[in-house]
């Protein structure tokens, strides 16, 4: 009772809610070529789907276009992505960026990891770069973003390297070289902080480049400044001395006002960097800028240089050498006679070219911090120790080569949050 049995004659599908008896397959293609006419779609391939006759079929092949559609879309997306990654817009925004990073005060290194904390700081903050977070899911897509970070450091350490040779020879003041990079390299605002780490890096610039005799654009009567002489271990005081035909000892007496006879003539503490009042003009280069080009900007000063962009050294990797705490000096190996430029017979080559320029900048950076930390157990006074090196040396730029400007007027009065962002977080 209750159940109804099958006849031979009807037909295996009849009654099955999942197959489609020919009944309803003629009202489906009705309904399918009313639809296609209504929205333009042709209808063939409608047709094919019901003659599968089978709902699980028609599901499994809705799925499958389904997977092909998604596959498609994703495709282009990802196109649309690599094309905006390589974009000149693309490029130029991420140039600013990275260019601000470069010329944040609190950078702890130029090459030494450098690009792989960057990389780590542009995940955390891709809104800051006006990176889609698609790009940075896709791994062939990051691999891409990190070649271009990589190469566009590359150039801007180039750049800032041809502008500070630049500017020593045209006695541009460090100020104006540092408002000329920032406003002109990223749009970014300037203070005292970014004063002081630009008049370092010139420092070590002009003893870097005296130390692999890099003479092609500035001289070594550019380069050598009396405010030098602390920075400058025996080999190269022996070496300026014997080019340059100086009597350093002199130099160093008329410089500080002081007896230097009995002195030791190594290792001189930064602190003893000459400030403003204490810079003997007989002996120092004129001051000021070039007075025929008041406000000469970063591109400028590039085209001007006429200096090869050649620093290919990207990767930061240079090893260091060992650090010993009565190490001392804005310039500072273990040594006191030896500063790594194979000057001294039988001491190791650790700087031989112009590419390991920033190489140099990053082992001088670690050692003042470590000067720092060694001075004080309290970290405020271990920073205010480090600011101190710092100003000392910009000091004694400023005296030198004080610029058209006075220095109150340069002073940035707030930063882009960005900005902030950037000199606050980049730090390692």
């Amino acid at each position: 009772m209750g159940i109804r049995r099958r006849r031979d004659n009807e037909p295996s599908g009849h009654g099955d809610p999942t197959k489609l008896t020919p009944q309803r397959t003629k009202c489906l293609k009705m309904h399918v070529k009313k639809s296609c006419e209504e929205n333009e779609v042709p209808h063939e391939e409608v047709m094919t789907f019901i003659d599968s006759g089978d709902i699980f079929y028609m599901l499994v092949d809705l799925k499958i276009t389904l997977i092909k559609l998604c596959q498609g879309n994703k495709a282009r997306r990802m196109q649309k992505l690599k094309d905006a990654l390589e974009s000149k817009d693309f490029e130029n925004g991420l140039n600013n960026r990275l260019f601000a990073c470069m010329l944040s005060p609190n950078l702890t290194a130029y090459v030494t990891d450098t690009q792989s904390h960057i990389m780590d700081f542009i995940v955390k903050n891709r809104d800051i770069f006006k990176i889609p977070p698609e790009l940075l899911d896709d791994v062939e897509l990051r691999a891409q973003l990190g070649k271009a970070v990589t190469k566009l450091l590359t150039n801007i350490r180039s750049a800032i390297k041809t502008v500070l040779t630049t500017s020593i020879v045209k006695r541009t003041s460090v100020a104006d070289v540092t408002r000329s990079l920032a406003r002109s390299g990223s749009g970014m605002e300037v203070d005292s902080t970014h004063w002081n780490r630009i008049a370092l890096l010139q420092r070590l610039l002009r003893i870097f480049l005296i130390g692999v005799s890099d003479y092609k654009t500035a001289s070594i009567k550019d380069l050598f400044s009396p405010y030098l002489i602390p920075s400058l271990k025996q080999d190269l005081r022996d070496k300026v001395t014997r080019e340059l035909n100086i009597d350093m000892e002199q130099l160093e007496r008329d410089l500080f006002d002081a007896d230097f006879d009995n002195a030791p003539r190594t290792d001189v503490n930064p602190s003893q960097v000459p400030t403003g009042t204490e810079v003997n003009g007989s002996h120092a280069p004129s001051a000021g800028r070039d007075q025929n080009d008041p406000d000469i900007t970063y591109q400028q000063l590039v085209d001007q240089s006429g200096v090869q962009q050649d620093d290919s050294d990207t990767n930061g990797e240079d090893n260091e050498l060992n650090m010993s705490s009565s190490a001392n000096g804005a310039v500072l190996l273990n040594d006191p006679l030896d500063s790594g430029f194979g000057l001294v017979e039988g001491m190791p080559i650790w700087y031989n070219t112009t590419m390991k320029f920033w190489n140099f900048v990053d082992h001088s950076l670690s050692m003042m911090h470590k000067m720092a930390t060694e001075s004080s157990p309290i970290i405020t006074k271990q920073e205010k120790e480090l600011q101190k090196l710092f100003i000392e040396i910009f000091q004694a730029d400023l005296a030198k080569f004080p610029g058209s400007k006075k220095v109150s007027k340069l002073i940035s009065k707030t930063n882009p949050r960005w900005q902030t962002t950037i000199q606050s977080g980049l730090i390692w």
